[in-house]
């Protein structure tokens, strides 16, 4: 009860503080090139979305439909680093489910995570690649185990027609697996909105399954229009398992919704 009341603490704090910062220049949050001489900065942008289902690395973690909040407080400053354009990043999220059974007895429960993320993005001296490690600590408020924390390294490679990034993943705690994954993303940009197509297969070894092996593949389609510092964007996504027969992955469709705001 106390790791779950301090999980909440914490989630908390970071979204409060998402508006206790200054303000920040009207800037994207995606990593410039290290050689932006931009100021430094504190970037605040919340998010909201609502999904038919939440599935994520080939897993499904929602019994039906879900909304999903996020804030981020994001951090700059190339003046006093050793890694001018690095960011810090500090992540909210909660994920509100209506059909999810509380096994612990008692009434359904609507929100059943609350995850608090710390993560460390340094871009190369050229801008060729992407590198972000991740502490997530992981609330899983209605179930018996209740808590869990993931250790996470993603590289990115910059610069190509479909941008690679490759993840690693390890549960250091109730999840006790790890799971690697290749995604590739392409933006086509036009006036009126833009369009990101993606893709993903994943290894499973043990990560939340009792599987070791080829996992899923993915896909994702997502059309977005920014006014402002607000981002609008409609979306399609699912994976399936590459190994239907052993009836552990499971197959995910769903529609996803997105408002995100920046401060």
């Amino acid at each position: 009860m106390k790791k779950r009341t301090l999980l909440t603490i914490i989630a908390a704090s970071l979204a409060v503080g998402m508006f206790a910062a200054r303000p920040a220049d009207a800037q994207k949050i995606d990593s410039p090139s290290r050689n932006d001489e931009s100021p430094s900065y504190f970037r605040k942008a919340l998010k909201l979305s609502q999904a038919g289902v939440y599935g994520l690395r080939g897993i499904k973690f929602s019994a039906g439909k879900v909304t999903q909040a996020e804030g981020n407080l994001i951090y700059k400053d190339p003046v006093g680093t050793i890694f001018p354009n690095d960011f810090l990043t500090a992540t909210a999220f909660v994920n509100f489910d209506p059909d999810w059974k509380c096994e612990k007895g008692g009434n359904d429960e609507v929100i059943n995570e609350v995850d608090a993320t710390l993560a460390y993005t340094y871009n190369s001296k050229d801008s060729t690649f992407t590198m972000t490690g991740k502490f997530v600590e992981e609330g899983y408020i209605h179930q018996k185990f209740g808590q869990s924390a993931e250790l996470v390294l993603e590289t990115r490679i910059n610069n190509l027609f479909a941008t690679p990034t490759f993840t690693v993943v390890s549960d250091i705690k109730n999840g006790k697996g790890t799971y690697w994954g290749l995604d590739l993303k392409r933006m086509i940009s036009t006036e009126l909105v833009d369009l990101t197509l993606q893709a993903d297969i994943g290894y499973n070894n043990y990560y939340w399954t009792n599987f070791s092996g080829p996992s899923h593949y993915g896909f994702n389609a997502t059309l977005s229009k920014t006014i402002d510092n607000c981002t609008l964007s409609v979306g399609y996504f699912g994976s399936a398992p590459l190994e239907p027969s052993k009836k552990v992955i499971p197959t995910i469709s769903s529609a996803k919704a997105t408002i995100e705001v920046g401060f």
